[in-house]
């Protein structure tokens, strides 16, 4: 998402009184960090199979930060049992 558009979402009205609304909000200004990325492909097609993840449409993305601790594997499947045998 570049610049402009975060600056369209901090200067947008919305009008959220209706889940519709709100549906339409968030998929015009978020879409971007909600769609599924190339990047997300790899884990999405371990976690669920091909098939099943690329009809993903939208995803919530984590990353551990360069600058933390690498959790291996096993540590990895405890903080993340959704993700069991995905980390390894």
């Amino acid at each position: 998402m570049n610049w402009r558009n975060i600056q369209n979402v901090k200067n947008s009205k919305c009008n959220c009184d209706s889940w519709g609304h709100k549906r339409e909000f968030i998929l015009r200004y978020w879409d971007p960090f909600l769609s599924v990325s190339n990047e997300m492909l790899p884990t999405l097609n371990k976690q669920f199979g091909q098939d099943h993840a690329a009809k993903v449409r939208y995803a919530e993305p984590f990353e551990i930060a360069d600058y933390s601790r690498r959790p291996d594997a096993a540590e990895m499947n405890v903080l993340f049992p959704m993700l069991l045998g995905v980390c390894e």
